[in-house]
């Protein structure tokens, strides 16, 4: 609302239509192209009410010729949703988004410890470099660990605001959310999700489950294993076309009875409601990634589960880490 308030002011002082090269005025960078999809579904809903104010959408796997027309053409566009890497696509070929740039009023970072997680770093320094001075910066992020700090630097003022929405002392996860952990051989991973997700199944008819798998590679062949035993399964990672990953995203948004097996791309920010139970297979890379998944159930004052699956090493390496959350051993 702060982005549609800022195109509105900004469309009152100069005159859009009139102007040989239109301004952009608000530019939102997303980690994924699944974020920012969901995030442009959610604008388009509120821009209904603003016939006057456009949005483009700037993600891999669309065709790069079709984003410049739409850029190119007279239908209005005052915001863009983009992925660091396409937006930087369009700055480098020297198309009109770089001059469009010049006349930014707003910079929104979303995800930010997740666009730093996926190396998106250097092109944000060089976005950055295109934009103007004078504007309003805002960064969200779920962490603030020191590469966030250091890019802040970088993007805020240095007497830029700090608003926790957390606060110290708060529970990092959701007390409605079970957590679990079960440790055994790699060998028994797959038997043991199996398992988890048949007791889950008999126990809550309206399951939802996502399974996050460290690599694109061990989500396939979860996906291939659980798919022969007859369960509802669905896969999601960057092995994908974008396309399926869209397509399939959006079943698993709108339906129940439906298992997911996922890379972190289905980490942050997308929204899947009703999720009654979350399991990690093998450690995540730090203890915010893990508290980042099992933020995907839980929701809404609804209760989840989580289930950590981990061989013997990685207990002593990483559950230690979690000591004082409240994680039980099955």
């Amino acid at each position: 609302l702060p982005a549609i308030e800022t195109v509105l002011n900004a469309s009152k002082s100069s005159d859009d239509a009139n102007q040989r090269i239109p301004p952009i005025y608000v530019l939102i960078l997303c980690p994924t192209r699944e974020l920012a999809s969901q995030l442009s579904a959610e604008a388009n809903v509120l821009l209904k009410h603003h016939n006057g104010i456009g949005l483009q959408t700037l993600i891999g796997g669309t065709r790069f010729k079709v984003d410049q027309r739409r850029l190119e053409s007279d239908d209005p566009c005052q915001m863009i949703i983009a992925t660091p890497g396409r937006l930087l696509d369009h700055i480098e070929n020297k198309s009109r988004v770089s001059l469009r740039l010049m006349g930014l009023q707003m910079l929104i970072l979303d995800e930010a410890d997740q666009l730093l997680n996926l190396g998106f770093r250097k092109d944000i320094e060089k976005i950055v470099d295109c934009l103007p001075r004078k504007r309003q910066s805002l960064l969200f992020s779920a962490t603030i660990p020191k590469e966030v700090r250091r890019v802040s630097q970088l993007v805020l003022k240095r007497d830029h605001a700090y608003v926790d929405t957390v606060g110290l002392g708060c529970l990092e996860t959701n007390p409605v959310v079970k957590q679990h952990y079960v440790v055994a051989p790699h060998e028994e991973h797959f038997e043991i999700v199996y398992s988890i997700i048949k007791k889950h199944m008999f126990e809550m008819p309206d399951y939802k489950v996502i399974v996050f798998c460290a690599t694109a590679m061990m989500t396939s062949l979860l996906f291939s294993v659980l798919h022969e035993t007859g369960l509802n399964v669905r896969e999601l990672h960057t092995r994908k076309q974008p396309l399926y990953r869209a397509r399939i995203s959006a079943e698993f948004r709108d339906s129940k009875r439906l298992v997911l097996i996922t890379s972190d791309v289905s980490t942050r920010g997308i929204s899947y409601p009703d999720v009654s139970l979350l399991i990690q297979v093998g450690i995540p890379y730090d203890r915010g990634q893990y508290v980042h998944r099992i933020g995907r159930t839980g929701r809404q004052g609804k209760t989840g589960e989580a289930v950590l699956v981990v061989a013997p090493w990685e207990q002593r390496y990483f559950v230690e880490e979690l000591r004082d959350l409240p994680l039980e051993k099955l």
